[in-house]
């Protein structure tokens, strides 16, 4: 070692090029580096592709957006949903056909679709009488039924997907049991009406992934530009909104956690500039500590977004702290290198003095990075970008020090400052006090034995509601708005996994078929499915009905009564068309390879996709009793979940895997210091400050939380 920083002092030229060359291109790559985050991107669940869970946190079909609007006049409510709708078609957050904008006819799109319900999501028929007539509600059924067995039905189910999961019906429902009130039919936009007419429910799904942070605030921009806009016009300048939504949620814990990031990397760059400034004293110093830090997180940064493509937002915060972990390399390096004046301290005793300090930075490198090694294993993507991050920028820091320093110009000696030469005699005064050392002693004696009574009770979190971060405004909107409108969206997903297409739309036709008894039984509230729309092959063989006289049928019943119910005349036209195209004589016109390019394909995507070899059909559903409802009999390769239960489950195993990764460490770090010191006793002295400081923080975190959840957990690993 002596030899290699000789070699390196007498190459300075050759080091600064190398070290230029090197920042510049980790610079670059860092500058290049795609900054992402998203609330669910932690791990793939158990049992699922990591293709079929990227699936559910990104369609828009799965998490619905709500605008709750109340003014004094129903008729401005009716006009505002329409402008509403016009643009967010106009910029371009939906898809233009699931917003209905027929304002000539007496009962629009969303008016028939609403009514129909009770078929294309399995609502029970009593739910609706109050509506329609039995008579009525026979032919509609009908009509509905045949429409199903066509491509013309993802006309229908196309609109419907804005409701699978029948909000509207539980919404009726609760304020049924709640204050007796009755909803009304939608007027127009899908929009539910107060009995009084003074609450308006605009519900849409925008085309974003609800969870990315990046994503959910652009949206979020576009709507309260829209709403602005909209509410400085006169019409509506008395009409009052509340958005609901995960969209909602996610802008604005993105916001929180860039703000935190921010004042955190703000916080750690001045104390650090403060430290080494009462350290030294001079600018040079500060300006290697700089240089140093900076190469180390551009570095990490570089390496992690390289690695995996892209980095995420926390991860991008862990940097502060790193910042703090990397810049103690270079404050001891510096100090021994340049203790002394040349005449007192010549290079090749500045050298030795260097390679004497080398064991030492060394432990402290090793012992550092092991948990950042292990946690660069982990299967959760944020938490192995944290171990790659750590790694590289701790290795950075270490090396940089050795190589940057001892080729940097120095002209002027370290003189301790007031506040070191203060400390050393603070140090040493209780060291030669008998009696300051034995106070010490009992009062972290005091201390250690404080915080393992208190934390005795620290309980590891799993609910992830607590992990989130809402602003009291945001709990007192959702509160209002569970109160007026019910609690929405808390439907389960049902997976149907097959190695074929065929496969999957079998298990698909069987779940169907399961969920209408569970229906009948009192079990579900509502369930949507695609088998109606594209049943197996098999399923289609086995129907009684004739195809070829379905076809017939269906285009006699629609073109006959689409104008009674509002459409315009040959409003079906391209639908069967498009049926025509598909059919090929057989009973396998509706499979899947034969609906390219048609409507039923692109709802067909909202529930069917392809991953690693295997194929998966979605089913949503709202169960009477969660707790009560199971898919246990329904056989392998099909699974349930819902958002909660699986979030619990994804922190419960994060909680599960930091718990291994600081056991291991603590068993390395343990194997380490003693191949370092070959002395049990040495290695009891060096473990003790650590063992007191994790005891501590333990006690620490009991008396003012109560709870770790998974990511204090992590961090707690860390220390």
């Amino acid at each position: 070692m002596k030899k290699l920083f000789l070699f390196l002092y007498m190459h300075k030229f050759f080091i600064y090029l190398m070290f230029f060359l090197v920042f510049i291109f980790f610079s670059y790559s860092a500058y290049r580096t795609k900054i992402e985050g998203e609330m669910l991107d932690f791990v793939t669940p158990e049992g699922m592709s990591s293709g079929i869970w990227k699936f559910i946190r990104s369609s828009s079909i799965f998490n619905p957006f709500f605008v709750d609007a109340w003014g004094e006049n129903e008729e401005k409510l009716v006009q505002f949903a329409d402008s509403l709708g016009k643009n967010l078609i106009q910029e371009k957050i939906v898809e233009p056909e699931e917003i209905s904008l027929n304002e000539d006819s007496k009962e629009n799109i969303s008016d028939f679709l609403f009514k129909h319900r009770f078929y294309l999501t399995g609502l029970k028929t009593e739910n609706v009488e109050s509506i329609l007539t039995q008579e009525e509600i026979t032919k509609r059924l009908a009509l509905s039924r045949m429409l199903l067995l066509s491509p013309a039905g993802a006309f229908f189910q196309e609109r419907i997907s804005r409701d699978p999961l029948n909000l509207f019906g539980f919404v009726e429902e609760n304020l049924k049991k709640g204050t007796g009130a009755t909803i009304l039919a939608a007027k127009k936009n899908n929009c539910l009406f107060s009995q009084d007419g003074k609450h308006c429910l605009f519900t849409f799904h925008p085309k974003i992934h609800a969870y990315n942070f990046s994503e959910a605030e652009s949206f979020m921009g576009k709507l309260e530009t829209i709403l602005k806009k909209l509410q400085t016009l006169r019409d509506f300048s008395n009409i009052d909104t509340i958005l609901i939504g995960p969209h909602l949620f996610t802008a604005y814990e993105s916001k929180i956690i860039k703000n935190d990031i921010k004042v955190a990397f703000i916080i750690t760059t001045t104390l650090a500039i403060i430290l080494v400034f009462l350290i030294f004293r001079r600018f040079t110093p500060f300006l290697l500590m700089a240089i140093i830090t900076t190469f180390s997180l551009v570095c990490a940064i570089a390496f992690t977004g390289f690695s995996n493509n892209s980095i995420h937002g926390v991860t991008l915060g862990f940097a502060s702290t790193l910042l703090g972990i990397c810049v103690d390399y270079a404050i001891h390096t510096e100090s021994v290198w340049n203790a002394f004046s040349k005449e007192e301290m010549t290079i090749e005793t500045r050298v030795q003095r260097l390679t004497g300090l080398l064991p030492s930075l060394f432990g402290a490198w090793i012992t550092t990075i092991i948990i950042f090694a292990i946690m660069s294993f982990s299967s959760f993507k944020l938490v192995k970008q944290i171990g790659l991050l750590g790694v590289t920028g701790v290795t950075s820091a270490f090396l940089c020090s050795l190589v940057i320093i001892p080729v940097f110009p120095h002209k002027s000696i370290n003189k301790n400052s007031s506040l070191s030469m203060h400390l050393q005699l603070v140090i040493d005064k209780i060291i030669r006090s008998k009696t300051l050392s034995i106070s010490i002693l009992i009062l972290g004696t005091i201390i250690f034995i404080t915080s393992i009574w208190k934390g005795r009770g620290l309980e590891l979190e799993h609910d992830v509601e607590k992990f989130q971060y809402r602003s009291p405004a945001l709990e007192e909107n959702l509160k209002i708005f569970q109160k007026r409108w019910g609690v929405l969206g808390k439907g389960d997903i049902i997976i149907s996994k097959g190695k074929s297409i065929e496969e999957s739309l079998q298990k698909n036709d069987f779940i169907y078929e399961k969920l209408q008894k569970e229906l009948e039984n009192g079990k579900l509230i509502s369930f949507m499915s695609i088998s109606p729309i594209l049943p197996s092959i098999r399923t289609q063989k086995e129907s009684i009905i004739s195809i070829e006289t379905v076809f017939k049928t269906i285009k006699e019943e629609i073109f006959r009564e689409e104008e009674k119910y509002g459409y315009k005349k040959d409003f079906f036209l391209p639908f069967f068309e498009d049926f025509e195209k598909a059919r090929k004589g057989d009973l396998e016109f509706l499979s899947f390879q034969n609906i390219k390019g048609t409507f039923t394909e692109k709802i067909a995507r909202n529930a069917i996709t392809m991953d690693s070899n295997s194929w998966y059909t979605v089913t949503l559903f709202i169960p009477s009793n969660y707790n009560k409802f199971s898919t246990n009999s329904f056989g392998e390769g099909i699974f349930k979940f819902n958002t909660r239960n699986l979030l619990k489950g994804i922190f419960e195993k994060l909680t599960s895997e930091v718990k291994q990764s600081l056991i291991l460490s603590a068993i390395l770090i343990i194997i380490f210091l003693f191949l370092y010191f070959r002395s049990i006793k040495f290695c009891l002295v060096a473990i003790t400050p650590l063992i007191f400081s994790l005891q501590v923080t333990t006690g620490l975190f009991a008396i003012l939380w109560g709870k770790l959840n998974a990511m204090g957990l992590l961090a707690f690993c860390i220390v």
